[in-house]
């Protein structure tokens, strides 16, 4: 009997361990980063290498949305390497695995990847973005770590969010709306950057998480149309994949072109020390920014029967129309341009503060949003902002520039609850801004 609970047991940890490593391997973190064991290791067999297999790179999730090759191959070979060091008898599935994965040849779409985050109660946010860190001057092409944080934070306070307008500044690939408008109940959700790209990326992930109704890790989910505020969707429909596929072709293209001169190497992205990595690339995006305004003042224009035009940059999606993609350049932006957005009760908006060359134009932006007449419920709008500390005098600088433009601000208390798996060995800040 005693024998039977501790195999109950075991069974019951290594289930909850390996939905754990699919997690982090859909996230794509870091391989010296997964947790590969628990505190208290369990003895690995074959049948759990195959279990494993099934919610990795054999499961339905990675055939339609892969994290990259390069990640696949680093995953299997450090999970061989793993149960060579315990003396495990190793599966013949996991070597023909790894062997697939080193005949697969890197195609073109090798540069762009996805990243499917869980939420809670089964619920997921898949998003395609670049492997590299910059990608022809724009940071957008990547999920950020304070993107998480904020997600995180933003669903543990959602009844500061719910029923109300939300537009988020540089909103990249869309980790934080998606999350949000999935959690969060919210009544409108508006995504705006200044890249093109990213807008024309953003908009293929806000269809694929809006598109279809299944679950990430769960195969026991019932099928049922639901509303923005608890969508389950990760799939683009084919339809959608025309649609957008010679803008992401014409991405795929420039990206290779422009490797050496603005991009990193995929095994930088994941390889690499986050710590290091992110603050070089704020200022790597900084010194590539002006020589790549060719390829970010595309003309941003959404064909295909998901969207529709409500003005000029300013996009509604057709079976979700509280769902928005907007255009916005900090840098010209004018309060005609504030206003074509509509009603805006919640600004939020994540690693934007890494340039201080940036911050004049930040802050004038923040200043006419947050200047606008009060919407929902009476109450004056209110802007949240998610920033990595890499540099304590380019906060500093922030502040000071908040402050000159009398604007009020404060901390708020970080998140308690942790969904993701990112690095948070350099602080992230969250503050509340108001006029």
């Amino acid at each position: 009997m005693a024998t039977s609970m501790v195999q109950t047991n075991d069974e019951k940890r290594k289930t909850e361990l390996f939905r754990c490593i699919a997690v982090q391997f859909f996230e794509m973190v870091p391989i010296r980063r997964i947790k590969w064991q628990c505190e208290q290791p369990l003895e690995i067999d074959m049948m759990d290498q195959q279990a494993l297999l099934s919610l990795t790179v054999k499961s339905p999730l990675c055939q339609h949305c892969p994290p990259s090759i390069f990640y696949q191959r680093s995953f299997i070979k450090k999970f061989l390497s793993l149960l060579e060091d315990y003396g495990s008898e190793i599966c013949d599935d996991l070597y023909d695995a790894y062997t697939e994965l080193l005949q697969e040849t890197d195609a073109e779409e090798e540069d762009l990847c996805y990243k499917t985050f869980t939420l809670t109660n089964n619920k997921a946010v898949t998003i395609k973005e670049s492997v590299n860190m910059i990608s022809f001057g724009t940071t957008g092409l990547s999920t950020w770590q304070a993107s998480q944080h904020l997600a995180e934070w933003s669903i543990q306070n959602k009844e500061l969010l719910s029923g109300r307008h939300i537009l988020e500044l540089g909103c990249g690939l869309g980790m934080l709306g998606l999350a949000v408008c999935q959690e969060c109940g919210v009544r409108t959700y508006t995504f705006t950057d200044h890249s093109a790209n990213v807008l024309h990326l953003v908009a293929d992930n806000i269809h694929r998480n809006l598109s279809g109704e299944e679950d990430c890790f769960d195969s026991d989910v019932t099928e049922e149309k639901q509303p923005i505020g608890t969508c389950n969707s990760h799939i683009a429909s084919t339809e959608n994949d025309n649609a957008s596929r010679a803008c992401k072709r014409s991405i795929n293209i420039k990206m290779h072109l422009s490797k050496e001169s603005v991009m990193r190497t995929s095994s930088d992205a994941i390889e690499c020390t986050e710590d290091d990595s992110v603050e070089q690339s704020a200022e790597s995006d900084c010194e590539t920014h002006s020589n790549c305004n060719s390829l970010l003042d595309l003309e941003f224009v959404l064909n295909g029967p998901q969207w529709h035009a409500l003005n000029k940059d300013v996009y509604v999606h057709t079976s979700r129309d509280m769902i928005q993609v907007g255009r916005l350049d900090w840098e010209s932006v004018t309060q005609e341009d504030v206003d074509k957005f509509g009603p805006i009760d919640v600004l939020l908006a994540a690693d934007v503060v890494y340039d201080v060359r940036l911050i004049p134009c930040l802050v004038r932006v923040l200043k006419l949003f947050l200047s606008r007449d009060p919407h929902s419920h009476g109450v004056p709008p209110v802007a949240y902002i998610a920033a990595t500390i890499r540099s304590e005098d380019t906060r500093d600088q922030f502040l000071i520039a908040l402050s000159s433009a009398s604007l009020s601000y404060m901390p708020v208390e970080p998140s308690s609850l942790r969904l993701f798996h990112y690095d948070t060995s350099i602080p992230i800040e969250i503050i509340k801004i108001t006029v």
